[in-house]
């Protein structure tokens, strides 16, 4: 190997469709300061080989360990800024939640064809694609998650408070391996609030990105988003006499809503913009069975 190379760049990718970026800090001396791009560094003094620094600056900026032979050299096809730099291109489809970040402000999961949305320096955008047209491409993996709108007598439908974002939301989510989604509905419903029933129809089938999160940190979960969502009625045995027990370490209250005061409120506090729009068209389709389940892209 080259010993007068000076660094090294390293393109991680995902089987779906994903870049794993580094939000860099901000000084004087940072190259690529305060923007996000790729993970790499400089080249100690006693190393000689590239494979050798690349390995060791996954282990310190990302906990990550790695084998020499998973990290494949990448060669651009158009020119770059720092032409001693060594890159590799690695694949990677581990859990964020299992990174430990020590260099930079944040890390994150982008959609290839979403980083100039981020303000990814121009060259790695090009690389990233470059390399997206040289990756067989896999089957889309998205994420899904279940929720259940259960309906008093009155016609009132019930909310929960969630804990992280304090907003008022139906209770439901993420699905378990190989479980179907009306499983999923009625499990978090019964976790979260105590009321057993049945999903007994499909009102609303969603697909999500990351600009429906919850909460700022959501986004971070491995496979968060994209997140296909389905919102079922669930079937009680008596409408008019449901108790309600909370999942404490989950929500912090439920209460029985009229729907049309939470999707016209004006309190940005009480629910945000995509769950009172799936609120408000999955009561539609409760209200008319005949109409079928709708369908929200958010």
């Amino acid at each position: 190997m080259n010993p007068e190379y000076t660094g090294v760049g390293i393109y991680i990718t995902t089987g779906r469709g994903e870049a794993l970026l580094n939000l860099r800090e901000v000084g004087p001396n940072i190259k690529w300061s305060g923007l996000w791009t790729i993970f790499g560094g400089r080249r100690d003094p006693h190393e000689s080989d590239p494979v050798q620094t690349a390995v060791r600056e996954l282990r310190e900026e990302l906990g990550l360990g790695v084998r020499p032979e998973q990290l494949l050299p990448f060669t651009p096809r158009t020119d770059m800024p720092d032409q001693d730099n060594r890159l590799f291109h690695l694949r990677w489809d581990g859990d964020l939640a299992d990174l430990v970040l020590g260099e930079g402000q944040d890390m994150r999961l982008v959609r290839l064809d979403e980083l100039e949305r981020w303000g990814v320096p121009e060259h790695v955008v090009r690389n990233f694609g470059q390399l997206r047209e040289s990756v067989p491409r896999e089957r889309g993996l998205v994420s899904t998650a279940s929720g259940g709108l259960v309906v008093r007598g009155d016609g009132r439908v019930l909310l929960i408070r969630h804990r992280r974002s304090g907003w008022w939301l139906p209770p439901g989510g993420r699905g378990e391996q190989g479980e179907a989604p009306a499983r999923t509905a009625a499990r978090e419903v019964e976790e979260e609030t105590g009321i057993t029933g049945v999903a007994d129809r499909l009102l609303l089938l969603g697909f999500l990105t990351d600009k429906a999160a919850l909460f700022p940190a959501a986004v971070r979960q491995p496979r968060a988003y994209p997140c296909h969502l389905t919102l079922f009625h669930i079937a009680v045995e008596d409408p008019d006499a449901i108790q309600v027990r909370l999942a404490e370490d989950e929500v912090t209250d439920a209460r029985w809503w009229d729907v049309a005061e939470v999707i016209t409120a004006t309190d940005p506090r009480l629910i945000d913009q995509a769950n009172a729009e799936m609120l408000r068209l999955a009561y539609a389709a409760y209200l008319n069975p005949a109409a079928g389940p709708a369908y929200l892209e958010w």
